[in-house]
């Protein structure tokens, strides 16, 4: 088992439905501070995430998660990115992995055709819609791998495909209360039956029929083969999704094991491992 824990005091898991229960009642009391739109009635019933996941494979779409959900876990730990440039921005996802740090695709923040980082990045936890039910915040501060940076659009590059977003404070995650974990599959892993989850957010595009802004969309798959560098599943990816986590669950903890990246006739993304590890406390250390 290889589980990368990143160090923090704050690192306070809620998962379980007690505690989620205790988290939403406290959400509701500080709605008003936190400026949201919800109300009690939309406090979600505890299910299965399966039932909400269906399994997918290439060119199926994932479901979308109720409005009434996204406050669940771990609905509310995954993020809709704006990633602004000068004159045009663009959408994309991540995910929380520590009080302070997003994980994402690097391409989200210095897409191939940019020889620039972006002004800034919004950061909408739970976003549901147009409504922010926790907040949001902007980030100035963003890390890639030099490896990405110098072999952009090459095979080699993209197996650095994942970057880091630090969050100014730690004001959303007192709302948010837990994180998802890095996990690092090894050889002795058994990937047959694992079934593995993504979750993310579409950006605009003309031939959605309904608006992609703010619906976070869940799909369940399995993988298909364990790279050195890489993983490729069948949980299908469209446009906006690039940052994704590829995540499995046990015991009510959540286990990033990729980043989603690329949608082909395979989809893959770059692996959890020590090497992206080390890189990432390195960034959260500067």
């Amino acid at each position: 088992m290889s589980i990368l824990k990143l160090n923090s005091e704050e690192s306070i898991t809620l998962l379980n439905a007690e505690n989620e229960a205790a988290f939403l009642a406290k959400y509701i009391q500080n709605k008003e501070q936190w400026n949201t739109e919800i109300d009690t009635s939309e406090i979600p019933k505890f299910k299965d995430l399966k039932t909400l996941a269906p399994a997918t494979s290439s060119g199926n779409i994932p479901s979308t998660v109720p409005s009434n959900w996204i406050l669940r876990a771990p609905y509310r730990f995954i993020c809709k990115l704006i990633i602004h440039y000068p004159g045009y921005s663009f959408g994309g996802s991540g995910v929380l992995i520590s009080p302070q740090h997003i994980l994402t695709a690097a391409h989200c923040i210095l897409p191939q055709y940019e020889d620039r980082y972006p002004n800034h990045i919004n950061v909408y936890p739970a976003l549901s819609g147009t409504t922010a039910h926790v907040g949001s915040q902007s980030s100035t501060h963003y890390f890639v791998p030099d490896t990405w940076e110098d072999h952009r659009g090459t095979n080699f590059g993209r197996e650095y495909d994942f970057g880091l977003i630090e969050l100014p404070d730690t004001h959303l995650y007192q709302r948010l209360r837990g994180h998802f974990h890095l996990y690092e599959l090894d050889d002795h892993d058994d990937v047959s039956r694992l079934s593995v989850f993504s979750g993310g957010y579409k950006d605009l595009e003309a031939d959605y029929s309904e608006s992609p802004f703010g619906n976070q969309f869940m799909s369940q798959g399995r993988i298909i083969k364990v790279y050195n560098k890489s993983i490729s599943f069948t949980n299908q990816l469209v446009f906006g999704l690039s940052g994704s986590p590829l995540f499995f669950i046990d015991n009510d903890e959540y286990y990033t094991i990729a980043v989603c990246a690329y949608g082909y006739s395979e989809n893959f993304g770059p692996k959890v491992r020590h090497e992206m590890y080390e890189l990432i406390k390195r960034w959260i250390e500067k």
